[in-house]
């Protein structure tokens, strides 16, 4: 008897010591806590370009508003010169040296719901170039919306070519304290480029989406449980030689669609429509 009663005081002490594993939750292995935004500045902060003395970089500041403004009637109900949609500041980076110049232009977009940027990527071997959207997001002004998004890797890698590589990445929650929930999405955009004789080319895959629903349950109550579910894909790019891989993340709730081939060459990754970059409906360059 009192064997079981030292056992049941010692099961106690445990309880107390380690209360209930929801008071302690950790937050599900597919959130990504990375900040976006101090990424890209940490990584790609010196290769921002002065628009007062650098004529290329204003140049492609053009070049990107005149991309915005050929879609924004579409998309944004509006036309640029309009008193609700308006063009702020710029910022243009300059990526890693090799066999192709390249370079991110980001513009600050304000419409009459919301505010937020658009952003484009530059790729040129002297006169030839491809020039084309890789992210936007205008946020609507709504209480609990927030948004992040940042490029995470930008570099040359070395197989059969050289291949270069840039990854944008975004980050999109709303949060409804009221109800204890949250909902969200994480997506990476790949792009991959290599130089060709008659010009550059690229092309686009989107390796991950993860949308996510969280709730507290119950909501305001003293040791909350956090419940949570995950749709979507997740794969990681391998360069290989002459060849692309993407392997699914261990985790992921789903494969990869159809479309984001296991493993394919590089010479049909950017030339195989499925997976061309840019759109169509990017103004070409004006003529020098």
């Amino acid at each position: 008897m009192a064997a079981r009663l030292a056992l049941v005081w010692v099961c106690v002490g445990l309880l107390l010591a380690h209360p209930s594993g929801a008071q302690d939750e950790r937050p599900h292995r597919l959130h990504d806590d990375r900040d976006l935004e101090a990424i890209e500045q940490d990584a790609f902060g010196d290769a921002e370009l002065d628009l007062a003395t650098d004529p290329a970089a204003r140049g492609l500041v053009e070049r990107a508003r005149a991309a915005f403004c050929a879609t924004a009637e579409a998309r944004h109900n509006g036309r640029c010169g309009d008193a609700d949609l308006a063009i702020g500041d710029a910022l243009v980076l300059a990526g890693p040296a090799g066999p192709l110049a390249t370079h991110v232009v980001r513009l600050d977009v304000r419409t009459s719901y919301g505010a937020g940027s658009v952003t484009y990527l530059h790729v040129a071997e002297g006169s030839r170039s491809l020039f084309g959207e890789i992210h936007e997001r205008v946020l609507t002004g709504m209480g609990g919306i927030s948004h992040e998004a940042g490029v995470v890797r930008w570099e040359w890698v070395a197989a059969a070519e050289p291949v270069l590589v840039l990854q944008l990445d975004q980050h999109e929650n709303d949060e409804d304290m009221g109800i204890c929930e949250r909902d969200g999405s994480y997506s990476s955009d790949v792009y991959v480029c290599v130089a060709r004789p008659d010009g550059p080319r690229c092309g686009h895959a989107n390796t991950r989406y993860l949308y996510y629903q969280e709730a507290q349950r119950p909501c305001d109550g003293e040791r909350p449980r956090t419940v949570t579910r995950f749709e979507g894909h997740e794969t990681r790019l391998r360069v290989s030689r002459a060849h692309l891989s993407f392997a699914r993340r261990r985790g992921a709730p789903e494969p990869p669609p159809i479309a984001l081939r296991r493993r394919t060459t590089i010479e049909a990754f950017v030339s195989q429509p499925p997976t061309r970059w840019p759109r169509v409906e990017v103004p070409p360059a004006p003529p020098p």
